[in-house]
């Protein structure tokens, strides 16, 4: 007999046979249900959801991936490896003062800087085509006198010159001027300095900011504080980015002072021409708090753009622009120096009074 019968059977009379039917056999049928392949099903039918998702993104039908990316710094990933550009620069010290020009080796708009009291002759030549010579509205000042005094003898002297409106250009922004004692029919551009204009689009507008203006190579920092050179910058698109919704760009009231305070942190550097006025591979600089300086018109000038258009300008130079990583071989490049002796125009014909 088998453990546990006779503990069983003291507790009724039951017959025995039927006791050991009723004990647990050792073979027992289990019913198993499918979860698990129901689970590895749903899982596979999940994963093919979101590639399918991942695909029609990038075609474009849920929404443009160019818009998704123009709000994303790709400046901030890994800085990639630029070819080098070799740059020679004078390492030498040079601590000559410049001397100051005798009366004789200045040329006349050297000799008359500033006229009419707020305009200054920026070194430029305005080609006659752009001089508007129309007596109703070109000619400004004609044949009037300009007084100056030479800084070395005391000696006043006067000059007798006409003064014209630039077509295209705000006159109270820039003029140009003709002296009545020089053969050449020569044009020389002159700027208010004192200009402050209350937005971007004013500034450029005034200009003409749109024909005049020309760009060379951009200079962008990295994090590792190694300077990239971008090269082959479009026009258009340059002043796309930086000048559309200009008239949102207000300026900021003192320059100068934001200048001192060293508030203003560059991040970009733009080499800019406004050739009509004289102006040559000077500067347009962004920071990466929104903010554009100039020096057009020879004083500082800044406007707030906004972030987005800084780093829409950082994501178009590493895009589209071929950039080199600069390297400085400080060697001395004795063929850097340029002779700035007088200049040689004009006739010495200044009556002294």
């Amino acid at each position: 007999m088998k453990k546990g019968i006779n503990g069983a059977k003291a507790i009724s009379d039951i017959d025995e046979k039927y006791i050991i039917e009723a004990l647990p056999q050792d073979k027992i049928s289990v019913r198993v249900f499918p979860w698990k392949y129901i689970a590895l099903a749903s899982c596979l039918v999940l994963v093919i959801c979101i590639g399918t998702a991942a695909v029609l993104f990038k075609s474009g039908l849920f929404g443009s991936e160019s818009t998704a990316s123009s709000a994303t710094d790709t400046s901030s990933t890994a800085d990639p490896q630029w070819e080098k550009k070799i740059v020679t620069h004078d390492s030498s010290s040079h601590t000559d003062i410049a001397k100051e020009k005798t009366w004789e080796e200045k040329s006349l708009p050297e000799r008359f800087s500033t006229i009419e009291k707020n305009f200054t002759y920026t070194g430029g030549i305005v080609p006659k085509d752009k001089v508007n010579l129309s007596h109703e509205d070109g000619i400004i000042s004609p044949f009037g006198e300009e007084f100056t005094i030479d800084p070395l003898t005391g000696i006043k002297y006067r000059e007798s010159m006409t003064v014209y409106a630039i077509k295209d250009i705000n006159k109270d922004y820039a003029r140009a001027v003709r002296f009545k004692s020089e053969k050449d029919e020569i044009y020389y551009a002159y700027v208010n300095t004192d200009n402050k204009p209350e937005t971007l689009k004013a500034f450029a507008e005034a200009l003409s900011l749109e024909d005049n203006i020309s760009f060379g190579s951009a200079y962008y920092e990295q994090s590792d504080g190694k300077t990239i050179e971008f090269e082959g910058l479009d026009k258009k698109k340059v002043l796309d980015i930086l000048f559309s919704d200009s008239e949102k760009a207000q300026a900021v009231s003192e320059p100068d002072e934001m200048l001192s305070k060293n508030s203003f942190k560059e991040c970009i550097s733009i080499s800019t021409s406004v050739e009509i006025l004289g102006y040559k591979n000077i500067t347009i600089s962004l920071s990466d708090d929104g903010y554009l300086f100039t020096n057009i018109l020879s004083t500082a000038k800044i406007f707030n753009i906004g972030k987005d258009k800084v780093l829409s300008l950082k994501n178009y130079l590493r895009s589209s622009c071929k950039g080199y990583e600069l390297v400085y071989d400080n060697e001395t490049d004795s063929d850097s120096e340029q002779d700035n002796g007088g200049s040689g125009f004009g006739s010495d014909s200044s009556k002294a009074v």
